[in-house]
């Protein structure tokens, strides 16, 4: 039994009894388990301390003990959720256990496998990535009543995020790439940083040489300018962030067969290379880095937009030496 079936067929039993669905620490903890997972490893994906944890788990398993009319434990709760499922499957639930209505679960999960409830998105979208939205969203709008005079500029960002990351990862964000100069487009961007962070240093250079404000330069190239302002904003707002204000942020362009590559480089804190291949995951922060504020979204959205024009990125980082982060983009 797949472990999306089983949380699946939880959340059907547990609305069918109490009229609400499944928490998203209730989704993340019965997944959890399916995988054998401790108590410690579910606290990084359920965002609480064990304590809490635990006190969800204990009216989690009572609720399902009154369900299915025996005692379900964090032990037993799998192998009682496998005999359910074959006993539906077969039409032979034992007694003082209950029946879902109309097949209602069988068609919905039918109707998942086959992709007709999920348009053109991904599977993973639609169930990890909706999932860890819950949690944010839950986290974000607990603390807006909490402050007399809450600024909602970074609630408002992370639903224009959401939109965004809907749209790209949907395949229907309105792509519309035109002829611009990427020089320009950085030269405005470092000229915006430099007003936001004005005693930082962030150079733009061409072939690894400095770009001079009286240069008359141009690389003239096809893209999504909303996008690419996103790429390059997002990337260099994280190197400023992550790095100490005295040391160097650069950003260098480059041009290679047919292929415009940029360059974002600092000398912050680094990413540990166990995480790396995790960092283009959506809501996920490096584990050095949380103790900045940040939604954990705009990473992906970069390697989406980066997609969408047939380009790549990659990342290169050291704990405690900085990080680069190498954009590749066609060049018409």
């Amino acid at each position: 039994m797949d472990v999306e079936v089983a949380i699946t067929l939880v959340d059907s039993l547990v609305f069918q009894e109490t009229g609400q669905h499944l928490s998203s620490i209730e989704i993340n903890l019965l997944r959890g388990i399916w995988l054998n997972q401790s108590y410690e490893e579910l606290t990084e994906t359920c965002y609480c301390s064990i304590a809490h944890l635990k006190m969800v788990g204990s009216a989690f398993w009572t609720l399902l003990s009154k369900i299915f009319g025996e005692k379900v434990t964090k032990r037993k709760v799998r192998a009682i959720l496998e005999s359910y499922y074959q006993d539906r499957k077969t039409g032979k639930l034992r007694k003082g256990r209950k029946s879902i209505g109309d097949n209602r679960f069988l068609r919905r999960w039918d109707d998942i496998k086959t992709n007709k409830s999920v348009g053109k998105a991904n599977s993973w979208f639609h169930s990890d990535l909706l999932l860890r939205l819950t949690d944010r969203l839950d986290h974000s709008l607990k603390t807006i009543p909490t402050c007399v005079d809450a600024d909602l500029s970074q609630f408002k960002s992370l639903t224009e995020k959401l939109r965004l990351i809907c749209s790209l990862s949907a395949d229907n964000y309105p792509y519309t790439p035109t002829t611009l100069d990427i020089l320009d487009i950085c030269r405005n961007l470092l000229d915006d940083f430099q007003v936001d962070f004005p005693h930082r240093k962030i150079t733009l250079s061409l072939f690894e040489e400095p770009v001079l404000p009286h240069y008359n330069l141009s690389l003239i190239t096809l893209i999504d300018e909303q996008l690419v302002r996103y790429i390059l904003k997002h990337l260099l707002f994280n190197a400023l962030q992550y790095s100490a204000s005295e040391s160097l942020v650069t950003l260098d362009v480059n041009v290679e067969a047919e292929q415009g590559i940029l360059t974002i480089a600092d000398q912050g804190v680094g990413i540990p290379p166990e995480e790396l291949e995790q960092i283009f995951q959506p809501f996920y922060c490096a584990t050095n880095a949380r103790q900045w504020s940040g939604d954990g979204l705009g990473l992906s959205i970069v390697q989406k937009s980066i997609g969408l024009h047939r380009g790549d990125i990659s990342v290169a980082s050291e704990v405690d030496n900085g990080s680069i982060f190498t954009v590749i983009l066609p060049i018409v």
